[in-house]
């Protein structure tokens, strides 16, 4: 049989190219194969590679609490849409998830608990440009889902008038 081995670097607290894509060298992949082929049966193949990475971007109107300065909230909201896409770049204690599907009402759940957040418009997400996606589970077993480093996120809200009742009185005569 094929056993395909994916080796991922630990990246927290280190200095790495990517973080959010983090990968090792050729090198060390050879390295890996040839240490694990030397224990291996004659009857298994294995195969030793990087993981595959896509990207997800998020795209959403929002209107911050009263009296937030939008454009500390619009990095402090990238910065947490990144980290609850890739928490694995951020966190040591977070492992990465292969296969993980990702409903948008998980999405939406979580950006509406953020403190500083009144309400959102338009929420949509969707892998490198490509068509707005209810779900998203990555497209093969090697593929992990990770952020990308900027979201489309505006404060360009559409809200409703109040409308106001024009009322003509005829006149008396």
């Amino acid at each position: 049989g094929n056993v395909t081995l994916i080796v991922i670097p630990d990246t927290v607290n280190r200095n790495v190219f990517n973080p959010f894509q983090p990968r090792v060298s050729t090198a060390y992949l050879n390295r890996v194969d040839t240490y694990l082929s030397n224990l291996n049966t004659h009857h298994a193949n294995v195969h030793v590679e990087n993981p595959s990475y896509e990207e997800l971007e998020v795209s959403l109107k929002v209107k911050f609490n009263e009296g937030l300065d939008e454009t500390i909230y619009l990095d402090q909201l990238n910065d947490d849409i990144i980290r609850f896409l890739s928490p694995w770049a951020f966190d040591e204690t977070k492992q990465v998830d292969f296969g993980k599907t990702l409903h948008i009402s998980v999405l939406i759940n979580y950006l509406e608990k953020l403190n500083y957040i009144d309400y959102l418009q338009d929420v949509s997400m969707s892998v490198a440009g490509g068509p707005a996606l209810t779900e998203y589970t990555p497209s093969t077993p090697k593929a992990i889902m990770v952020s990308v480093k900027e979201h489309t996120i505006s404060t360009d809200i559409i809200t409703c008038e109040p409308l106001t009742a024009i009322i003509t009185e005829e006149c008396q005569q």
